[in-house]
């Protein structure tokens, strides 16, 4: 397994010759070695209870597809994690592959105590009403998922399957050397980024690297709500503020 590499982005708060502050966009290339990397799916699941949500996973499904079948032939290690579906994954051996390693591994991998403060901020979106821009009210949501979506291909012989369980997912990537999270999928400012146990922010906080590939991504807004800006724009923002406060993002696509 050959290390190449991934364009990635990050902002920085800098000051200008006239002392005025501003964000500076700062581009640079980050290795990857396949065999300490992973590409974590998020919440693609097969239906949402906003109907806008629906359509955009929809969409989005057959690209996410490819680019992780792309990384898997790289050598990176391909992780589902449709929260709430584990019933429907029960017996699956890449369900299998995950809970058996578990359980079967030194106490010392399963540790998950937090070793790094990460400060959160303020999102530059209201996402408040639950995001819904089909005019669902987020009295409406509520689980209507039950698999991940099925444009989404899983390798039984070498992804694995995890619900919201951060801790069995840690413990597994510690025990395989891994140390790099690649991020796509949905949504971007919630379960991504610290809604799920297993999201970017819990994952920096137990030392993991974390990457959100932007081209793979949605947010969950409603361009009714402030800032009062496109869908797509409100996505954009989101990307932009997880560059500037958390990790790099990379808009490399296959």
């Amino acid at each position: 397994m050959d290390i190449f590499k991934l364009n990635s982005s990050r902002e920085f708060l800098k000051r200008d010759e006239k002392g005025r502050a501003y964000w500076k966009l700062v581009n640079e290339p980050v290795a990857i070695n396949p065999s300490q990397s992973a590409l974590l799916i998020c919440d693609m699941w097969n239906r949402h209870w906003a109907k806008g949500a629906t359509l955009r996973a929809g969409e989005l499904a057959p690209r996410l597809n490819k680019i992780a079948s792309f990384f898997r032939e790289k050598g990176l290690l391909i992780i589902h994690a449709p929260s709430d579906t584990m019933d429907f994954y029960k017996g699956h051996p890449a369900r299998e592959r995950l809970l058996s390693s578990v359980s079967s591994m030194p106490a010392s991998f399963k540790d998950d105590r937090e070793i790094t403060e990460v400060k959160e901020y303020p999102l530059p979106i209201d996402d408040s009403d639950e995001g819904s821009d089909t005019g669902e009210d987020k009295g409406e949501a509520k689980i209507v998922w039950v698999r991940e979506n099925e444009k989404i291909d899983i390798d039984t012989e070498k992804d694995i399957i995890a619900g919201d369980e951060g801790d069995l997912i840690r413990a597994y990537l510690r025990f395989k050397g891994i140390n790099r999270i690649l991020f796509a999928g949905v949504h971007t400012n919630m379960c991504i980024l610290t809604w799920r146990t297993f999201g970017m922010v819990p994952m920096l906080r137990r030392g993991f690297q974390t990457i959100l590939l932007e081209s793979y991504t949605d947010a969950m807004y409603n361009p009714g709500r402030p800032p009062y800006v496109s869908h797509d724009e409100g996505t954009r923002l989101v990307c932009s503020y997880i560059r500037k406060f958390y990790a790099p993002t990379s808009d490399f696509s296959v």
